[in-house]
């Protein structure tokens, strides 16, 4: 769920040229400002309110900043008196109150008295919005993130063997050798091959030594 603050803006009949001005300029700012849900009342008064009035203050029940032509302090007690209850929290327009404890409601109020430009009230009221993305942000990530450690041992890790030796077979067979390669290494596992062959004994040689020991055997017979 988004992040989003509701904002009042008190429109009375009896505001004069000036403030209908700045009221307007502010509904231009605001309608443009994503995050930032306007509504604009007569009063904020029970007894001057009317009853869309008093319906839209009744179904706002979270936090909310509220812009009215008269002192912060009056402003809560009136919304007290409506049902309306509520913290008067500090903000940058409000900067001198106690902050408020946890778990209580929190009401932003602007006196357009000041005479803070509009630009600069609708920039303190997104700057409150973005306090409070700020503390929700962290509380999702938190649920949702993955250890570094976990992603880590589940996904496969691809080990490349260190040195690879080429065999004879890979050599001869290997698409990338030259002519003059392949017929080098061709010649040299011939000779290994030779080599590891025991020697034949020529046929004429072993004929010989035969036939001088039959000669050696007749010699040394007593006839």
């Amino acid at each position: 769920m988004s992040v989003r603050l509701n904002v009042v803006l008190v429109q009375s009949a009896q505001m004069s040229g000036l403030q209908s001005g700045i009221n307007q300029e502010l509904v231009m700012q605001l309608i443009g400002s994503p995050g930032l849900d306007l509504a604009i009342v007569s009063s904020l008064d029970r007894a001057t309110a009317s009853e869309t009035d008093r319906l839209l203050l009744s179904s706002l029940q979270s936090d909310l900043a509220v812009l009215d032509w008269r002192d912060s302090d009056d402003v809560i007690r009136t919304l007290a008196d409506s049902g309306l209850t509520g913290s008067r929290s500090p903000h940058r327009l409000d900067p001198d109150v106690p902050p408020v404890e946890a778990g209580q409601r929190r009401i932003y109020v602007v006196d357009l008295r000041r005479g803070d430009r509009p630009s600069d009230v609708v920039e303190a009221l997104r700057d409150l919005l973005s306090q409070r993305r700020v503390v929700a942000v962290p509380i999702v990530l938190n649920r949702s993130a993955k250890p570094a450690d976990k992603a880590d041992a589940t996904e496969p890790r691809a080990v490349e063997p260190a040195n690879r030796s080429m065999s004879a077979t890979d050599e001869v067979g290997s698409d990338r050798l030259s002519p003059t390669t392949t017929q080098v290494t061709k010649k040299r596992t011939a000779d290994t091959a030779e080599a590891a062959s025991p020697p034949q004994r020529p046929a004429d040689a072993t004929s010989d030594r035969e036939l001088d020991a039959l000669v050696d055997d007749v010699n040394d017979a007593h006839w």
